[in-house]
C-alpha cells in the first residue's frame, strides 16, 4: 500500500475547480430523525442596532458551497470561519475578535471596516469577541430572560426560583425563529444588514474569501518564498515521488506542512525520516519530495477520504481506502463501497444481513481489488495510528462474509441481532477519561483479531473461548453491580434490570458464529467441531415420544447441527441442569442465581467438571427437582462423558468447558426452559419472557459501531 499514491489518485478523481473544494465540510445531521434540516440567518442588523436570528430555510447539499461552510477551525488554530453548525454556535462568542486580528494582520480593510462598524454600534464585545447578548432581538422581546453566557460550559445561564437554567446557543437561535425542539439547524449564516438597507453575506465577502486563500495556503507561494525555499533544499531530487514525473516545483516540507494534522496525509508525516537516503532529515526530503500537481491531489484526496471513506472499526475512526489490482480502482464509485462496508459491519437484525449480503454487496463481489484499513485517534492536532489492516482481498472479503453468513443461517432462532461488527460487542474493552473524553483503553486486540480474520492470519482456538469466558465474566460481573461503569462496547445497559440471562445468550451464540465460521475458512489452528455428521451416536431416534421430553430430542437436533463433539455435547447437558437450577433458585427469589457462584470462569479442568455435576445434582435434589426431565439431562450427560472418562488427554482447554457449559445454559434462554415446571417457577419464567420480549422491541440492532 503506497499511502500517498492512493490518496493523490482519490483526489485526482474527485477533482474540482472551485478553490474551497478541498476545505468544504458537510455538516453532520441526523438522517435517522424525519424532521428535516434548516439553515438560518444571524443578521447584525446596523439599523436597529440589533442581532436578529430569522429567515429559516430548508437545507439543501448546495448549501456548503453556496454559503462557504468549511467547519471548525482545525487544532489549535484560532477559530474564525464565520459559517457553523448549530452544535457549535458557542464559536460565535469569541471568533469576531480573532476575524478582526486576521483582517488587520492581511491589510483587507473592507471587510475589517465593516466590521468595526458592529462593534462601534455595540452589537459586538470590544474586549472579547463576544456577541452582545442585550442587543439579541430576542431578549429585547422577552426582556425578563436575563441570561449571560458562561464561557466554561458554552452555554447561556441565568437564575430563576427553581434554581438554575442552561441552554445552549442552539437552543436560543431555535427559540428565536420559533422552530420545533427536534427541528435541526444545520448551518448558521452570519451577514450584515446596513444602515441604507444593503445585506452584505460576511462568508461570501471578497475580504473574507481572500483571507481563507491566505489562512490555508490554498494558491501558490510568492516567487521570493520559494526561491528561499530552494535555496535550502540540499540534494533536490529530479522527480515527484508520486507521480514519478521530472518536476520544477518539487518540496516536501513546504507542502506537507500545509495538509491537514487530522486527515489521511498527517501518516505521510515530514518528521519521519528512517527511510530517508542515509538517515537524515535532508535525504528525507531528497526521498519525499512531490510536486505542486501532487500536492493539490492529496489536498482533495484528504478531504474526500475524510469526508466519503471513514467509518468505524472497534469503535475507533477508521480510513478506508480501495486498490485496484488487475487494472485502477475506478474512484468515482467510493460512495458505493463505503456504503457496502458500513453495512458489512453495521450492527442489525441477523435476517436483514443475512438477506441483503448479496444485493449490498454487489461491487465487492463483482470487482477484484484490496481494501486497505487505517484505523487511528486523534486529537485534532496530531494523529496516532492503531492498526492497519492492508491488502485485504475483495474476494476473501466476501468468503468471510459468506462463511458467517452460512454459520449465521443456522443460528438466528438463538441471535437475533448479528454483523462483522458484532465482533466489536462480544470483546471486552475497557475505558478511561482522558481530558472529559472517554478513550478505549485496550481496543488494540480487537483490532488485532479483525486483521487476522481479514488477513488470513491463523487464532489460537483458545483465545477465542478466552475472550468469549472473559465477556461472560465481565459483563456479568458489572451487570450484577447494579451500575455499568465500564465495558462499555459490550453494551450492557441493554441487559440490566433482570435481563442477564439474554446478555449470555447474546455472547454465547455469537462466539459460536465466530468459531464456526472461522473454522469454515481455515483460521483456527485445529478443528473444534466435528467436520462430518454422525460422529457422535445421536440419541435413537426410534424411540417412542412419550419416552423422553421433547426438549431432549431439540438439544439433541441443535448438537448434530452444529457438529459439537462428544465433551462439548456432555458440558452442554450441564449447562441445561445449571438452567435447571437457575429457575428454581429464582422462584425461591434468589435473583442473582447463586449457581453461578460455581462456575470458575477463569476456566475450569475435568475435576472441576466432576464437581460442578455434583454440586447440580445436590442442588436438584434440594429443591425437588429430581424427575423424568432431569433423570434425561443427567442421562445424556453420562452418555457423552462416559466415553471420555477414561481418555488420558481431554481435548478442551479449561476455557472452552466453561463455554461449553454456559452455551447449554443459553440453549434454553427465552424459550419454554423446562417441561417440569411449577406454578411458581411458570410465573417466574413468565416475568423472565417479559423482559426479553421487551428487550427485542427496545433493541433495533442500530447501535453505532
Amino acid at each position: 500500500m503506497n499511502l500517498p499514491l492512493l490518496t493523490a489518485r482519490i483526489g485526482r478523481a474527485w477533482a474540482d475547480e472551485d478553490i474551497f473544494s478541498v476545505l468544504y465540510q458537510d455538516p453532520k445531521l441526523n438522517t435517522e430523525d424525519d424532521k428535516p434540516p434548516y439553515i438560518a440567518f444571524m443578521t447584525f442588523d446596523l439599523g436597529k442596532n440589533e442581532i436578529d436570528f430569522d429567515d429559516l430555510h430548508s437545507y439543501n447539499s448546495e448549501a456548503v458551497r453556496r454559503y462557504k461552510y468549511f467547519g471548525n477551525n482545525k487544532a489549535a488554530a484560532k477559530q474564525f470561519h464565520v459559517v457553523r453548525e448549530g452544535k457549535d454556535l458557542h464559536y460565535f462568542m469569541g471568533l469576531w475578535q480573532n476575524l478582526r486580528e486576521l483582517l488587520e494582520l492581511n491589510d483587507l480593510g473592507a471587510l475589517l471596516g465593516q466590521l468595526q462598524e458592529l462593534y462601534n454600534a455595540g452589537l459586538i464585545e470590544a474586549k472579547t469577541g463576544n456577541l452582545v447578548l442585550g442587543r439579541m432581538t430576542y431578549f429585547i422581546n422577552n426582556p425578563d430572560l436575563d441570561f449571560q453566557y458562561d464561557s466554561q460550559k458554552k452555554r447561556l445561564v441565568r437564575k430563576t426560583q427553581a434554581g438554575k437554567e442552561e441552554i445552549t446557543m442552539e437552543t436560543l437561535v431555535k427559540k428565536a425563529v420559533q422552530a420545533r425542539s427536534g427541528d435541526q439547524i444545520a448551518l448558521v449564516i452570519p451577514r450584515i444588514k446596513t444602515k441604507d438597507g444593503k445585506t452584505i453575506e460576511i462568508a461570501t465577502h471578497d475580504d473574507y474569501l481572500e483571507l481563507i486563500k491566505r489562512v490555508h495556503k490554498l494558491e501558490e507561494e510568492s516567487s521570493e518564498k520559494t526561491a528561499k525555499v530552494k535555496k535550502k533544499t540540499i540534494n533536490k531530487p529530479e522527480a515527484c515521488y508520486i507521480c514519478g514525473l521530472k518536476k520544477d516545483d518539487l518540496a516536501c516540507a513546504e507542502y506537507s506542512t500545509k495538509l491537514r494534522r487530522d486527515g489521511i496525509n498527517k501518516v505521510f508525516t515530514t518528521t519521519t525520516i528512517n527511510y530517508a537516503k542515509n538517515i537524515e532529515a535532508e535525504g528525507y526530503e531528497h526521498n519525499y519530495s512531490f510536486c505542486k500537481d501532487c500536492f493539490d491531489d492529496l489536498r482533495q484526496g484528504e478531504k474526500v477520504v475524510l469526508n466519503r471513506l471513514t467509518t468505524r472499526l472497534a469503535g475507533e475512526r477508521t480510513f478506508i481506502l480501495p486498490e485496484g489490482l488487475l487494472k485502477d480502482f475506478e474512484y468515482e464509485n467510493i460512495n458505493e463501497i463505503k456504503r457496502e462496508i458500513d453495512f458489512v459491519f453495521k450492527p442489525q437484525e441477523a435476517e436483514s444481513w443475512i438477506n441483503g449480503i448479496g444485493a449490498e454487496t454487489r461491487l465487492l463481489h463483482i470487482e477484484h481489488f484490496n481494501l486497505n484499513f487505517i484505523v487511528y485517534d486523534t486529537d485534532g492536532n496530531s494523529m496516532t495510528v492503531l492498526q492497519t489492516i492492508s491488502d485485504v482481498n475483495s474476494r476473501f472479503f466476501i468468503e468471510v462474509i459468506e462463511a458467517f453468513k452460512e454459520r449465521l443461517m443456522t443460528l438466528t432462532e438463538h441471535l437475533k441481532y448479528f454483523s462483522l461488527g458484532s465482533i466489536y460487542r462480544v470483546i471486552p474493552v475497557k475505558t478511561k477519561k482522558v481530558r472529559n473524553k472517554t478513550k478505549q483503553v485496550d481496543a488494540g486486540r480487537v483490532l488485532s483479531f479483525y486483521k487476522s480474520i481479514l488477513k488470513r492470519e491463523q487464532v489460537k482456538a483458545d483465545l477465542v473461548y478466552r475472550y468469549a469466558v472473559e465477556a461472560l465474566d465481565k459483563g456479568l460481573t458489572q451487570l450484577a453491580s447494579g451500575e455499568i461503569r465500564n465495558y462499555f462496547n459490550l453494551e450492557l445497559k441493554r441487559f440490566t434490570g433482570g435481563k442477564e440471562d439474554f446478555y449470555i445468550k447474546k455472547v454465547v451464540f455469537s462466539y459460536l458464529v465466530i468459531l464456526q465460521a472461522m473454522q469454515e475458512i481455515g483460521l483456527l489452528n485445529g478443528s473444534i467441531f466435528n467436520n462430518h455428521k454422525g460422529e457422535c451416536k445421536v440419541m435413537n431416534e426410534d424411540l417412542p415420544k412419550n419416552e423422553y421430553p421433547e426438549i431432549i430430542w431439540e438439544a439433541e437436533r441443535f448438537l448434530e447441527e452444529q457438529n459439537f463433539t462428544v465433551e462439548a455435547r456432555a458440558l452442554f447437558y450441564l449447562g441445561l441442569m445449571m438452567k435447571r437450577v437457575a429457575i428454581a433458585q429464582a422462584a425461591k427469589g434468589h435473583k442473582n442465581k447463586p449457581i453461578f457462584k460455581k462456575v470458575n470462569f477463569q476456566g475450569m479442568n475435568q475435576k472441576d467438571i466432576l464437581r460442578f455435576y455434583e454440586d447440580l445434582v445436590e442442588k436438584l435434589r434440594q429443591y425437588n427437582k429430581i424427575n423424568f426431565y432431569t433423570e434425561w439431562l443427567m442421562n445424556r450427560f453420562h452418555h457423552y462423558m462416559g466415553s471420555v472418562l477414561t481418555t488420558t488427554v481431554w481435548p478442551l482447554s479449561e476455557h472452552s468447558n466453561v463455554f461449553y457449559i454456559m452455551a447449554g445454559y443459553a440453549f434454553r434462554v427465552g424459550k419454554k426452559s423446562s417441561p417440569d415446571l411449577s406454578q411458581e417457577e411458570k410465573k417466574t419464567m413468565q416475568e423472565e419472557d417479559a423482559t426479553i420480549s421487551a428487550e427485542e422491541e427496545e433493541n433495533s440492532g442500530n447501535s453505532e459501531e
